[in-house]
């Protein structure tokens, strides 16, 4: 029976030194997550911001197409009344030449 108390006791030991490693790679793991959450976490708070100007850059530039069409509207109609008033002018060699050119 001295044998089979030795075995017993080195199965245990064995079993006992498995839940050991078993519980370390358990920490290693938990480690890990933990760390891979706080790099999601540090992610999403990126992209959240991001996202936020982003829409504030696209309201700018919308703000700014939105004028720069104005202008464009504002001078062509200038453009066509300036020149309408010009009959006579109009026909004469390098008349309004300038005025399109400035725009």
């Amino acid at each position: 029976m001295t044998q089979q108390g030795a075995a017993l006791q080195n199965y245990n030991n064995e079993l006992v030194k498995c839940i050991e490693e078993l519980c370390q790679k358990r920490e290693e793991l938990c480690r890990q997550i933990q760390q891979e959450e706080d790099e999601k976490q540090r992610l999403q708070n990126e992209v959240r911001q991001l996202t936020e100007k982003l829409a504030r850059v696209n309201e700018n530039l919308a703000r700014k197409i939105a004028s720069r069409n104005e202008f464009d509207r504002t001078i062509a109609e200038t453009e066509a009344a300036y020149l309408k008033g010009l009959p006579l002018r109009a026909s004469a060699p390098g008349a309004g030449a300038g005025l399109v050119g400035a725009s």
